[in-house]
């Protein structure tokens, strides 16, 4: 048995929300995507600004019946933000979705929730979501290849806030972990004893965008995932394909130094020219940032070297 549908009632199936750092340029887009989506059921949409210094606010202001709710910056946590949202949220479904994502069809919402309605054993469903090889040339090849195919089942399965759906009643009795800074949804995702009841929907699909040498966003992050790697791995016991970069020397593995070289080569052969000339910088920055983060998630977690504290 799936949900009852009363389509004569204003209370929202399904919420949406979206988390923000100065994303107003992105709202632009995306809001009237998301206002435009053609369903069966009522939603509503809630957004979580993160102490936006942009236009952010007022773009948000352009929608009455949007559902604003500021968070400082010191007080923001990826995890705290969703657990939060699913207590204000009326709908008993919750989609997740990040404030750069753009679904590619007006019929994004229904595919991606439809599972969840028709069949109340499922927990979640999460949809594909592809780049722009102008873009971010390297994700795209590593998204279409492992995580999100355009057919079929991903290599690496797992579940993504970036584009995901989950049962509100689950989600309440099972929130995101808020100790871990990063991969909060990975680290859901393999806590769940029956991977069989989340499921991938390739065709609610969505455009993600993140430049790709914008090191400002991923420096920070890159550190987080090292801190987070260290967080699953020695104090939750779990192992995460996300964080594989754990068992390898990174700087120290030649082998892996020249494979960057090889990645920017081959970008300039496809004719991203100045993609291709940074790639190495811009991975060998990224070990050192994911060695930085393993090392102080040693510290914050105070694993021992003879537990591999020092990875």
């Amino acid at each position: 048995m799936g949900i009852q549908l009363n389509l004569m009632l204003d209370t929202p199936l399904v919420s949406i929300i979206i988390r923000a750092k100065n994303e107003g340029k992105s709202l632009i887009t995306l809001l009237p995507l998301l206002y435009a989506q053609k369903t069966a059921f009522p939603f509503e949409v809630l957004l979580f600004d993160n102490g936006s210094n942009d236009q952010t606010k007022e773009t948000s202001q352009n929608y009455p019946q949007l559902k604003y709710n500021y968070i400082p910056n010191n007080s923001f946590h990826f995890s705290k933000s969703l657990n939060d949202a699913a207590k204000i949220g009326n709908g008993e479904i919750l989609v997740h979705l990040s404030a750069h994502c753009f679904p590619s069809s007006y019929f994004w919402l229904q595919q991606l929730t439809q599972p969840l309605v028709n069949d109340s054993s499922l927990i979640a469903t999460y949809g594909r979501q592809f780049t722009d090889a102008n873009v971010n040339s390297y994700e795209k090849q590593d998204w279409e290849e492992l995580l999100f195919p355009k057919h079929g089942q991903p290599k690496i399965a797992t579940f993504s806030n970036a584009n995901g759906a989950i049962r509100k009643s689950y989600l309440l009795n099972h929130p995101f972990d808020e100790t871990i800074p990063l991969l909060e949804d990975n680290l859901w995702y393999l806590e769940i004893p029956d991977k069989t009841k989340v499921i991938y929907i390739p065709q609610a699909e969505l455009l993600h965008l993140h430049p790709l040498f914008n090191l400002k966003y991923y420096q920070p992050r890159w550190v987080k995932e090292g801190i987070a790697a260290v967080y699953m791995k020695k104090v939750k016991k779990m192992e995460s394909p996300l964080t594989s970069f754990n068992k390898v020397n990174l700087l120290f593995d030649l082998r892996r130094v020249l494979s960057f070289f090889k990645m920017g080569l081959q970008m300039i052969k496809a004719g991203f020219v100045l993609y291709g000339l940074f790639a190495p910088a811009f991975f060998i920055i990224r070990d050192y940032s994911w060695m930085k983060g393993l090392k102080q998630g040693a510290e914050i977690f105070k694993v021992p070297p003879s537990q591999g504290g020092t990875f």
